[in-house]
């Protein structure tokens, strides 16, 4: 007997759970300075304990003695009997109230089922009702990482108030400790949080004849136990399967992504192309209508813009080449001696001349238009002078169909055409280009300012001129696909 102030610490558990280290540390954390007595470390088949092991020892700091009790794992198959017997005679042990640790391992986040099936077991056992305090021991860091997220650790919990709750009302809701992975073959430091979550844990007075034996229970254990094995087995292939099944759902899913998203941009770099090879004006371009001056993206069909840069002649914009207000594509900008600029594609052609005459202002691609060179403008008298030109993306494509062959744009008298991507390779002049447009459009020109057609492009109208440009120019071209900008 340990007198008045003697009493036990129990930690019970399944094999390889880390009761015998746990005991060994403790002891050594009270001042215990001899060799660990309790065998620890790894062991293959069945735990290194087979019998019932207890150490006496007194803590300068404590009254009496204290007796720690290491036993062998329940659902040892090898040692069940005697691990039974020595569960029972720790438990109804004389040597005063006892510390109840149950130490349970985890696997992928979920606590071994086998383990708490022994938990329960032994709590049956006591009729007594006691307190006693559960580690969750072993635990990899990223599923300690993982219980930082307190939904994760109560979901943890649970397990252990689910396993238990057929004992409701018989013992104290159990205290739980979560413990990392920290141990090395035949040795293992405990963490200061789990030192300290035993040494709160309370003592319990059980009358030995409250303790019943377990010994009963051991065929009924060991099948239940066996059962749990094996659903844990059937569980953990069937969590396989289902994780390979939504690994392949989720590359077929993001292969399916990749497809679509490859399909996406061929489409946008294909109308990319089918833009960079229009011929146009930005959306935000400034056209002059009798009641002042607009952006070309706001003219609607049937608005009059300004074709003439000595006098103030109107046009009724009669249809569209081009008309793609979500567009973007590269203009040339050429900016002029008095501050202002212009913005059109390189194709496009307005009305350009080395010198300042104005009897020589003829039809240039934007493209073709150096510094040095003047342009017609509505507002001097004398050409304007180009002084740089630059490049810019800008959005919005649009070219207006007007009855006649030229328009003003940004204040510049320009032509109405540009350059068919289809003309690109063929050597002729910007002047017969323009002129070429001009006579090859007229029928829908014609068709369109006696149509009340409210269609935003009119390529249809166009399709069966290009062959009579082509014969003009002498054939050269092999296959022409646009004309001034329109699909056709």
């Amino acid at each position: 007997m340990g007198g008045d102030h003697s009493r036990r610490i129990l930690v019970l558990g399944n094999a390889r759970a880390g009761k015998s280290s746990f005991l060994n540390a403790l002891l050594v954390q009270n001042g215990f300075e001899e060799a660990p007595p309790f065998k620890a470390g790894i062991s293959i088949g069945q735990g290194l304990t087979d019998k019932l092991q207890v150490q006496k020892f007194r803590a300068e700091s404590e009254m009496g003695v204290t007796a720690y009790c290491d036993v062998p794992g329940l659902a040892d198959s090898a040692l069940q009997n005697e691990a039974i017997d020595a569960v029972t005679q720790a438990l109804q042990m004389p040597f005063g109230p006892f510390k109840l640790i149950f130490m349970v391992t985890q696997m992928n986040g979920m606590i071994v089922k086998q383990d708490l099936e022994t938990v329960k077991c032994i709590l049956r056992a006591i009729k007594s009702r006691v307190e006693f305090g559960v580690v969750v021991n072993q635990i990899p860091r990223d599923v300690m990482k993982a219980l930082k997220v307190k939904s994760n650790e109560e979901k943890m919990r649970n397990q252990v108030y689910e396993a238990l709750e057929p004992l409701e009302g018989r013992h104290e809701i159990p205290r739980i400790y979560f413990e990392g992975i920290q141990n090395k073959a035949g040795s293992w430091t405990p963490s200061k949080g789990l030192f300290e979550f035993a040494n709160q844990l309370p003592f319990n007075d059980v009358d030995a004849k409250n303790i019943g034996t377990i010994s009963v229970l051991s065929d009924e254990l060991y099948n239940r136990m066996e059962k749990v094995k094996e659903d844990q087995a059937k569980a953990l292939e069937k969590e396989k399967a289902e994780s390979e099944r939504i690994r392949k759902l989720a590359q077929a899913e993001s292969e399916r992504q990749r497809r679509e998203m490859e399909h996406l941009q061929n489409q946008y770099n294909s109308r990319q192309a089918s833009y960079e090879s229009r011929g146009c004006f930005p959306g935000d371009a400034m056209v002059q209508t009798p009641s002042g001056n607009i952006k070309l993206c706001t003219v609607e069909l049937g608005d009059y813009i300004r074709v003439s840069a000595k006098d103030a002649k109107f046009e009724r914009v009669v249809g569209w080449y081009d008309h793609f207000p979500d567009a973007s594509r590269s203009f040339t900008v050429l900016t002029f001696a008095d501050g202002s600029n212009a913005s059109l594609t390189p194709n496009h052609m307005l009305f350009a001349s080395p010198t300042k005459d104005v009897d020589s202002l003829v039809a240039h691609q934007a493209g073709n238009v150096k510094p040095g060179m003047f342009v017609a403008s509505v507002n001097s008298a004398i050409p304007l002078q180009v002084i740089a030109v630059s490049e810019e993306t800008r959005l919005g494509i649009f070219s207006p169909v007007v009855f006649g062959d030229k328009v003003v744009v940004d204040g510049i008298l320009m032509s109405a055409y540009a350059k068919p991507s289809a003309f690109v390779d063929v050597e002729i002049s910007d002047v017969w280009v323009h002129t070429l447009c001009h006579a090859g459009s007229f029928p829908i020109r014609m068709s369109l300012s006696v149509s009340s057609s409210t269609a935003k492009e009119s390529s249809s109208l166009v399709s069966w001129m290009l062959p009579a440009i082509k014969s003009i120019i002498g054939g050269s071209v092999k296959s022409a696909t646009s004309f001034g900008g329109l699909t056709v």
